[in-house]
């Protein structure tokens, strides 16, 4: 009983972000060359999920472009590789409320910041990561094929994180230069 009334709750408030999030989606062409900031979103209790963001954060800074990640630790307790860097914060179990929202201020901070892109790449189903998704502000959201809260959804094996935000990067890149030609 108590799973059905934080589902109904949580579906609640995952609508309620839907209507009240004021982003300014206007008809103009996507162009990735003109991206100041990415947020990138992803689960943090897989360590190599860690190596993979190191390199996208490195790859975007080579493009001149702000990187910040935030991984969820779907636990109570942080694993030794979890350790807060430049650019990259966690959280965890502990950090959220009872209904699963967010409450640290890392990732309140994530969620107020005015991301040209927000990109999730987590391969784990949780309210959180709709929650986030829903209530950022981000000129562009990209995710997975499972959900329908993203303005680009990328249909790719995400069990395979490294070759997912590959294809993100790609889809990114030829739109850019598709935009270009016009």
């Amino acid at each position: 009983m108590l799973n059905f009334v934080k589902k109904h709750i949580s579906n609640y408030l995952i609508s309620n972000n839907l209507k009240s999030n004021k982003r300014n989606l206007n008809n103009t062409l996507f162009n990735f060359s003109e991206t100041n900031r990415i947020g990138i979103l992803f689960n943090g209790s897989e360590k190599k999920n860690n190596i993979i963001i190191k390199e996208t954060i490195s790859y975007f800074s080579n493009k001149k472009i702000s990187c910040e990640a935030l991984g969820f630790v779907n636990n109570k307790r942080m694993y030794e590789h979890n350790l807060t860097s430049l650019n990259t914060d966690f959280f965890n179990l502990n950090d959220c409320t009872f209904l699963g929202i967010p409450k640290s201020n890392n990732s309140l901070s994530f969620i107020k910041n005015k991301f040209d892109i927000l990109i999730n790449i987590s391969n784990e189903n949780h309210f959180l990561y709709d929650y986030i998704v829903t209530k950022s502000n981000a000129k562009l959201k990209i995710g997975n094929a499972n959900n329908k809260y993203y303005d680009l959804i990328i249909k790719s094996d995400i069990n395979d994180v490294g070759n997912f935000i590959k294809e993100v990067i790609f889809y990114l890149e030829l739109i850019n230069s598709n935009n270009e030609k016009h």
